[in-house]
């Protein structure tokens, strides 16, 4: 029998359990955050696995094969090389001697020209940047930079980022190829000018110094934010009073559903304030920002399903009508309540069956804070899996208790 506490004291304790709940919503909201940084955009195959998509991605595709053409047409050129043609076949024509018909034919010469030669770049790069080629040239590209968003918040690797905090990733391999294949195609002029220097912008904004200190600290505290967070989650269910316990662990599923919530509408906040600030098309905006933050929305959906899983929990284990006609539903399907005669384990299970419990739920929980990236369905299974050794635990531990 728990022995009474003072009305004062158990407020007290129920009053720090609340602190300790509101600090591991704060940690949680650390930890899903470090987790990003440190498992998504610092890890190289990770950041690869995720950006992969882009390759073939038809808005992406199209913002870098307008990109590359511009580029490559820049160095040529081919307006001033298409005057230079022009004056000197008039020259050659004896100028104004030429019939009519050939000197308006040398005039429109540029125009034409030019606008041949962009569809030629453009058909081009679009062959280079539509192939399969295309997507290992990415690839290799975001291998060789680590990841995008780690050279840009850290500042290292062939990534540039300038003093406005603009992240700009290379494509000159892409353009190197696309001017190899004009050539073989006999476009030689690009034969007489150098290979492009060509980027493509991922992301600007003033503060990416601020960011910077922000993912060091993050990468930091990666290892010891998800402890923390469940040390404080074990201590507020700890020092709960034992009346309110029950109540104390829906709590700390509240406070993770809420946490949760919280960095969803910061996520969504944080993504019109990027399409409106960063210098590229909305759809290729939208695009590069929800593919990168894919990763994360995982990670906050599986904390708010284990955060369900708690609450859901804590009330089928109260003592409502509701619970008590769920645990009997399950007992049923289990196979009513065990053996007629308990036996030495049935005996083991009711003597020991509370930290049996709390056995059960510390190693779900540990299996999530060491799982590297759990998404919903990982919580949901294990969450299952727990409930249903749990169960099996009560059913299996009634006779020898009843008796």
């Amino acid at each position: 029998m728990v022995a009474q506490q003072p009305p004062r004291a158990s407020r007290v304790r129920f009053a720090v359990t609340i602190l300790l709940l509101t600090l591991t919503g704060v940690l949680v909201l650390g930890t899903v955050g470090a987790r990003y940084v440190r498992s998504e955009l610092l890890d190289t195959e990770r950041y690869v696995e995720t950006v992969a998509p882009l390759a073939t991605d038809p808005t992406i595709q199209d913002a870098i094969t307008d990109r590359v053409t511009e580029a490559i047409l820049a160095q040529l050129d081919v307006e001033a090389l298409a005057t230079d043609l022009a004056d000197t076949l008039a020259d050659d024509r004896t100028g104004d001697d030429a019939p009519p018909r050939v000197r308006a034919a040398l005039r429109s010469l540029p125009a034409l020209l030019t606008a041949q030669t962009e569809n030629l770049v453009r058909e081009a790069t679009e062959s280079v940047v539509r192939s399969e080629q295309f997507a290992r040239l990415w690839t290799t590209a975001n291998r060789a930079a680590h990841t995008t968003v780690a050279g840009a918040l850290t500042g290292s690797g062939p990534l540039e980022v300038d003093a406005e905090g603009t992240v700009r990733v290379p494509l000159d391999q892409v353009a190197a190829e696309v001017r190899t294949r004009l050539h073989d195609r006999g476009f030689t002029v690009v034969d007489e000018s150098p290979t492009p220097r060509v980027d493509f912008v991922v992301f600007e904004d003033p503060r990416t110094a601020q960011a910077q200190r922000l993912t060091r600290l993050l990468d930091r505290a990666g290892e010891l934010l998800p402890l923390a967070a469940l040390l404080t989650a074990i201590a507020a269910i700890a020092i709960a009073p034992a009346t309110r316990r029950r109540q104390s662990i829906a709590l700390l599923g509240a406070v993770l559903i809420g946490a949760m919530t919280a960095l969803a509408l910061a996520l969504a906040f944080g993504r019109q304030r990027y399409l409106h600030e960063v210098p590229l098309e909305p759809a290729v905006a939208r695009v590069l920002f929800d593919t990168l933050t894919d990763p994360l929305r995982v990670g906050l959906r599986a904390v708010a399903v284990l955060g369900v899983v708690l609450t859901v929990g804590a009330v089928l284990a109260g003592p409502s009508r509701f619970a008590e006609a769920v645990r009997s539903g399950a007992e049923t399907a289990l196979g009513g309540r065990g053996p007629d005669a308990p036996g030495p384990v049935s005996r083991f299970l009711a003597r020991n069956m509370g930290p049996l419990r709390w056995c059960v739920v510390s190693i779900a929980a540990l299996a999530l804070v060491f799982w590297t990236s759990p998404t919903p369905a990982v919580v949901a299974a294990v969450a299952a899996v727990a409930g249903v050794v749990i169960l099996g635990i009560s059913v299996l531990g009634r006779p020898a208790r009843d008796g």
